[in-house]
């Protein structure tokens, strides 16, 4: 009677197994301004081998990333290549870089340095960016 037992419990683990895995989620806040910028990233993403899904919304200023095989890293640099804007992965969050050795030695002290009370001086600025938009253009004239 006992064997009669363990095999309904080994034809469920190999259901299991069988299972397609549930495609995993990548959450990117990316710096979008109108549905043009929307667009550019989608398309970006779209042609990455392993994507299934992107949906992106210029107002909360995230993309969901749906991927079974895409690295979240390398989906955030390729978003950073191809559209040249600032992105954040939310989640998952990379693992964290390992533990070198403790250092238990105290950093030297900072040379002292003479106060020096001048103003900073005034350096003028000139931005070069592509704007493919009057959104976009407003955004960065009024910054």
């Amino acid at each position: 009677m006992g064997e009669e037992q363990k095999e309904p419990e080994k034809k469920e683990e190999a259901a299991e197994e069988n299972k397609p895995e549930e495609p995993q989620d990548i959450v990117l806040k990316v710096e979008m301004h109108c549905q043009g910028c929307v667009k550019k990233v989608e398309k970006s993403l779209l042609k990455f081998e392993g994507v299934e899904n992107v949906t992106a919304d210029s107002r909360s200023k995230t993309v969901v990333v749906k991927s079974r095989t895409a690295d979240p890293a390398k989906v955030c640099e390729r978003v950073q290549r191809k559209t040249k804007r600032r992105v954040e992965l939310i989640s998952p969050l990379p693992p964290p870089p390992p533990e070198e050795e403790k250092k238990e030695e105290n950093p030297p002290p900072p040379p002292e340095e003479e106060n020096k009370e001048e103003p900073p001086k005034a350096i003028t600025v000139i931005l070069k960016v592509q704007m493919h938009c009057d959104a976009c253009g407003s955004f960065w004239r009024s910054v």
